[in-house]
């Protein structure tokens, strides 16, 4: 059953919801960006959102946030962009082979390992070393190497 407020209970509710949410520009994929797409100037535009502080915490507030990111999972068209759909572009590819060291001590060993997932600088993945078939933990580096060990 609908509850009748009073004249001034209703002004305070109108007065205090924009406190709640304010109208700000967000940026958007101007077109349906799928996984793997990289993210430019040209697929972005600005679209006004009603949102809360809160949540605002959550989405790209700038484009200068997807300077260089790529698309984590598909971006729909005029949607605001959640920060955890977007990721640097990544380092090694999955199934690609890439040159590895393992350096401990004085000793240094390279390698080459087949990456069971794709990485960005600074991730650790799981990677299949070719000669022997055991799966070891690296770390992907920024020119595409991975690091095997306590480097």
């Amino acid at each position: 059953m609908p509850v009748a407020l009073g004249m001034a209970t209703a002004i305070a509710a109108f007065a205090a919801a924009p406190a709640l949410a304010d109208l700000r520009p967000l940026p958007v994929p101007s077109l349906t960006l799928y996984p793997g797409d990289r993210i430019s100037a040209e697929t972005v535009i600005d679209k006004v959102f009603s949102v809360n502080a809160v949540n605002l915490q959550s989405y790209v507030i700038d484009i200068r946030q997807l300077e260089g990111k790529y698309a984590k999972r598909t971006l729909v068209a005029g949607q605001p962009i959640a920060l955890t759909s977007i990721k640097e572009r990544d380092a090694v590819q999955k199934g690609v082979t890439a040159p590895a060291v393992l350096e401990t001590g004085g000793l240094v060993i390279t390698t080459v390992l087949m990456p069971l997932e794709s990485g960005a600088t600074g991730a650790l993945i799981q990677a299949r070393n070719i000669e022997s078939g055991q799966i070891v933990q690296a770390r992907v580096s920024g020119d595409g190497r991975l690091i095997v060990g306590g480097q």
